[in-house]
């Protein structure tokens, strides 16, 4: 506190004196000539160059700070001076004011911080430094450096230990030099963050909360679970304890000493102590945790796994010649993981499969095979129609897909906030005339859109209704999921969705999803431009070029995605006793000539399914070509 009142003072003298000076010369009286008293030529010389009034002779001569060069000043006359005379430069502002030599003598550059030393500094030997990986709780107390540049500066001594890494205390933040981990990969310590540096990336921060909630070691997460076993609440409190200047101890390690296979460095971190645990918690990071941290290529990698999601879209040829359209029941229920993952792979690349051949006995809920099918991917969706539901005709029906009437191409549960991703149907009666199925891929037939319309349709939001059998459900959805202006989205974007079902529509109240026009005819132009967008969509939809069609046979089981696929039939009618005769078919009493069995699967439970199977399909290989190679 002494020495910067002092600096401030000799600061404040030396401003107040100039601009007396400055003021007095343009004066019309003359000012008198300030008393210049004795100086050092070493002095004189150390602040010019400080103030970068002189150059030296010598370019690669080191800087010399003011506190070095009074220190010279009083052994002056009997010592030569340690760096060449200087030369003057041209100063064009020389005669506009005049410096008196005590002015310059008072002068004392401010207290600054800097994590670098100056050349004069790092070759001091007055003090011992110790590194990072020396210092623990139990080490000396610091002790009060010299001063070194105006900068105060406080060294930890350690006897008997000597290393090329430095660390230095200021005040008030800690400075280190870089901690090595390998070829051009190191860590700089900063006061709350470390930057870890990689040839192969830029530079990256992570802060000592990330670094805390990142630790994956047996006491955060669970062994039997893999759960975090610690909130990122109590991460924070411990990487940054309130009340304490204490910092966590960051030092490099040899990690083949914590997991026993990893011979390479990596990062040993000593937390704080809280109140609670009342033992410091230490956390290890190898090299590929840190760069899972601060790469964004490495961590999608990592946990997105490539071609995962990726869909292929087809029109009416191109989904014939995929292989896996049509698997067989016998080998499904194999649960085979080579079979029901090349299942699953077609059902999200072309968002279409059948398994053929499927039991339609028993037919009840519980029992029936369809959630024994559905049971081998996951977990079925429940909704107010049950886990399971039946399509039957049915004379006054509360839903028209339970009618022999025409169905056109539609999406099942709009009127939902976040409608089921995946439908399965299972055939268990088709005894009748027509009541052919067909489906439409629907992200081709917006892939082949204008651009305008397509950027229509993305802002384009329809309600839809179902109001009927003690139910009232509402929704609006975009017809186009995402408003990116890229069409590629939706190959890539798992979530990326399409909303389209006719039957469903609630009236179109005023468009709020753009700003309105200031006159009626160009509000009615606009009204008029999102409704011919509509129309273009489903006359597109109608295109024979996108129809997929077949007849249903019994026991076919066919699974598609509900936000992508839109499926419909036509109409049908009874078999005459004759027609049912020829086909070799008999009717039950009491059964449906039409009958499905439907149920709704979300996208987490295939897409996890599907994850699972590559990685245990790939496991399976490697073992398989480990087996042949011992061969």
């Amino acid at each position: 506190m002494l020495s910067a009142s002092i600096r401030s003072r000799g600061a404040s003298s030396t401003l107040r004196y100039i601009f007396q000076t400055r003021s007095q010369s343009t004066s019309d009286t003359p000012s008198p000539a300030p008393t210049r008293p004795s100086y050092s030529k070493a002095n004189l010389a150390s602040f010019a160059a400080e103030g970068e009034l002189l150059t030296t002779a010598h370019k690669t001569s080191p800087r010399i700070s003011p506190a070095t060069s009074q220190a010279q000043s009083s052994s002056a006359h009997s010592k030569p001076l340690a760096f060449p005379r200087p030369v003057l430069k041209s100063n064009p502002y020389a005669n506009k004011y005049t410096v008196s030599e005590a002015d310059l003598d008072a002068f004392e550059e401010p207290l600054r911080l800097s994590p670098t030393p100056s050349p004069l500094e790092s070759q001091s030997s007055s003090s011992t430094v110790v590194t990072a990986s020396t210092i623990t709780a139990s080490d000396h107390e610091p002790a009060a450096g010299p001063r070194k540049g105006g900068r105060i500066v406080r060294t930890i001594r350690r006897p008997k230990y000597k290393s090329k890494s430095i660390r230095v205390f200021t005040d008030p933040e800690l400075v280190y030099q870089p901690l090595e981990l390998g070829h051009e990969e190191t860590v700089e310590l900063q006061d709350g963050y470390i930057i870890y540096k990689n040839q192969d990336v830029p530079p990256a921060v992570i802060t000592w909360g990330r670094l805390r909630d990142a630790c994956t070691c047996k006491l955060c997460r669970d062994s039997s679970t893999s759960q975090k076993t610690f909130t990122t609440g109590q991460a924070m409190r411990e990487a940054y304890p309130s009340g304490t200047d204490v910092k966590p101890l960051i030092e490099v390690v040899d990690m083949a000493r914590i997991n026993g296979k990893n011979s390479k460095k990596g990062l040993k971190i000593t937390w704080n102590p809280t109140t609670s645990s009342g033992e410091p918690h230490t956390t290890y990071l190898s090299r590929f945790k840190l760069r899972l941290l601060t790469d964004p290529q490495i961590y999608k990698e990592a946990f997105h796994p490539p071609l995962l999601f990726d869909r292929k879209l087809w029109n009416s040829e191109e989904i014939l010649k995929t292989d896996g359209l049509r698997v067989p029941f016998r080998e499904v229920e194999t649960k085979d993981p080579a079979i029901l993952l090349r299942m699953l792979e077609q059902l999200h690349q072309y968002g279409l499969t059948i398994v053929e051949n499927v039991p339609t006995s028993p037919m009840d809920d519980k029992d029936c095979y369809l959630r024994k099918v559905m049971g081998y991917i996951g977990e079925i969706r429940n909704t107010f129609y049950g886990e399971t539901w039946n399509v039957k005709s049915m004379n006054q029906s509360k839903n028209v897909a339970y009618t022999n009437l025409d169905l056109g191409l539609h999406m099942d549960l709009l009127y939902f906030s976040s409608p089921p991703r995946f439908q399965a149907l299972h055939c268990l009666r088709n005894r009748v005339n027509g009541g052919t199925s067909y489906f439409v891929d629907s992200f081709k037939v917006a892939q082949d859109l204008p651009d305008d319309v397509f950027r229509l349709l993305q802002h384009t939001r329809i309600p839809y209704v179902y109001d009927n059998d003690n139910h009232l459900l509402r929704y609006s959805h975009a017809v186009m999921s995402s408003s990116s202006p890229e069409k590629n989205r939706m190959v890539y974007d798992k979530h990326y969705a399409i909303n389209w079902s006719p039957p469903f529509r609630d009236m179109t109240g005023p468009d709020l999803s753009r700003p309105a026009p200031r006159t009626p005819a160009l509000r009615a132009k606009q009204e008029q431009q999102t409704l011919e967008a509509i129309a273009k969509f489903e006359n597109a939809l109608s295109d024979p070029q996108y129809k997929f069609e077949f007849l249903l046979k019994e026991g076919d089981l066919v699974i598609f995605d509900n936000r992508r696929i839109l499926h419909a039939r036509t109409s049908f009618s009874d078999k005459s006793p004759e027609e049912l005769k020829q086909a070799g078919m008999e009717l039950v009493e009491g059964e449906p000539t039409r009958w499905l069995k439907g149920c709704y699967l979300d996208g987490e439970v295939v897409w996890d399914k599907l994850a699972v199977l590559k990685k245990q399909v790939a496991e399976m290989e490697k073992k398989q070509d480990r087996n042949e190679a011992k061969r």
